[in-house]
């Protein structure tokens, strides 16, 4: 439903400034969104280069683990990885950007050496742990593309809907609304100047009477 404006000048100058507000509001969202775009679209094939490559490594670690495996002693290589659970350490940070945060992490500290049977496994096994060791940076790089991608796309998303709300809806309205009381304060003003010029029409004969010495319309 559309707001009634009083056809003030208090009202028009209140209308003028929202306007104003309005269109540098939409100025800058419009700014934002085209910055947002600038920094995901590379992010995009950096991700599916990435998840690829991931993706390929993986498989011939698996690969690796089953060939260590069956040249091995039967269970050796499990004990051997069980043994080996450790956690890892990375840092975390968050970086600010058009209004988001975005993850970044620091390099992934590893273990220095590795504590299992070299009699039960297989050199196969040596192989497979030397391949794997660049495989958990790729992993949280990844997680941070993934990330990324998600968050500027959410903001990218909400920012396009107030860019649009301010184009389309609320700008337009406030557009129509000033336009509406400029009619009305003209209008009001031409009946006020009308209204001044029958007065002093009626002044002017009642002086030209009076000089003549009778009223109007006797």
């Amino acid at each position: 439903m559309k707001k009634k404006v009083s056809p003030t000048r208090q009202e028009l100058f209140r209308l003028k400034r929202r306007l104003e507000l309005a269109t540098r509001g939409h100025k800058l969202l419009k700014d934002k969104l085209e910055a947002l775009v600038r920094e995901l679209m590379p992010l995009i094939p950096k991700y599916n280069d990435l998840a690829r490559q991931v993706e390929a490594k993986t498989g011939q670690s698996l690969r690796r683990f089953a060939l260590a495996e069956a040249a091995s002693q039967a269970g050796a290589v499990e004990t051997a990885v069980r043994q080996n659970i450790q956690p890892v350490d990375v840092d975390y940070t968050r970086e600010w950007y058009m209004g988001v945060y975005l993850p970044t992490f620091g390099e992934v500290k590893l273990p220095e050496s590795y504590s299992y049977s070299f009699v039960e496994t297989a050199a196969e096994l040596d192989e497979t742990i030397e391949s794997m060791k660049e495989l958990p940076g790729l992993l949280l790089e990844l997680a941070r593309l993934e990330q990324s991608l998600f968050i500027i796309g959410r903001e990218l998303e909400r920012t396009r809907r107030r860019t649009n709300a301010l184009e389309y809806v609320v700008i337009p309205e406030l557009r129509e609304s000033r336009k509406e009381v400029e009619q009305k304060i003209g209008e009001l003003e031409r009946s006020d100047v009308s209204r001044l010029m029958k007065v002093k029409e009626m002044l002017e004969a009642a002086q030209s009477a009076r000089m003549e010495g009778r009223m109007p319309g006797e």
